[in-house]
């Protein structure tokens, strides 16, 4: 499984909760115009999940927009989580507001939420096991 992991801007390296599920991870900087907008629409898009994970430390308002976009285009693949504490940061009332809402509109385009990262991982390990258990019949 492929997974494009989208950068919110929170510099939190993401990737080292997948270690031990064997998951191949696409991390692009979340600057499309660095590469050729052809070549990164092909790589993004040719993974089985795009996962967007919010945490306090987040400063890129783009991945929400970016996050509501695949949601709507490619909600069977589009996932969305709420990693709640981050450095012994947590969000605001506020911001936590407005990420529950943004989840609401990405599950009402029937892309998923999930409301923390065990939730999230839950969801990858039953996944890979579905998978596992297809490529052996």
């Amino acid at each position: 499984m492929k997974i494009y992991l989208a950068n919110t801007g929170s510099g939190t390296h993401y990737e080292e909760l997948f270690t031990g599920l064997k998951l191949e991870i696409e991390k692009f900087n979340g600057k499309p115009h660095d590469y050729n907008a052809q070549w990164f629409r092909e790589k993004k898009y040719a993974c089985d999940f795009l996962l967007y994970i919010f945490d306090p430390l987040f400063d890129n308002l783009f991945s929400i927009a970016e996050l509501i976009d695949d949601a709507i285009k490619y909600p069977e693949k589009t996932l969305f989580c709420l990693n709640d504490v981050c450095d012994k940061k947590s969000f605001s009332k506020h911001q936590k507001k407005s990420l529950l809402t943004t989840g609401k509109m990405v599950v009402n385009n029937k892309a998923r939420c999930f409301e923390d990262v065990n939730a999230m991982l839950a969801f990858f390990r039953s996944v890979q096991f579905e998978h596992k258990k297809n490529q052996r019949q």
